[in-house]
């Protein structure tokens, strides 16, 4: 049994993270990064789903700060954002020109286990894509 924590602005999604994940995995969710902060300080965390854009800060930050408490968490992106051709424009700490892949192409160079689910497809493939990285070490 491993620990997911769940980091969206949209709370409406922490039930289906739960009915998907639980009770094989432990399922801690939050609306704030900067809980999510705490809570990765606090415990074991093996797997984030964390969202783009949210108030306090943007997912990809969050993710660095993470790195920097706890390194060898792995990460799956959720987002809305078109991942090849967009420029993220929301976005509070990259490159406004970038697309989220080139993004996740600069975390996966910092050594950062990163995945991404497009919101909106179903959630079969987010818990296949949820099991294939917990199963990996």
């Amino acid at each position: 049994m491993g620990t997911i924590v769940a980091v969206d602005d949209q709370s409406s999604v922490f039930s289906a993270y739960r009915t998907l994940f639980e009770p094989q995995h432990s399922v801690v969710a939050t609306t704030s990064p900067n809980e999510a902060l705490g809570i990765v300080r606090r415990q074991p965390v093996d797997l984030m789903l964390v969202d783009i854009v949210m108030e306090e800060m943007d997912g990809f930050e969050l993710i660095r700060k993470c790195c920097g408490i706890k390194p060898g968490i792995k990460y799956i992106v959720i987002s809305g954002y078109d991942r090849e051709n967009k420029p993220i424009e929301d976005s509070k700490s990259v490159d406004y020109n970038k697309t989220v892949d080139a993004v996740l192409a600069d975390l996966r160079d910092m050594g950062i286990s990163v995945d991404f689910f497009l919101k909106g497809k179903g959630f079969d493939e987010l818990d296949h894509l949820v099991k294939s990285l917990m199963e990996r070490q």
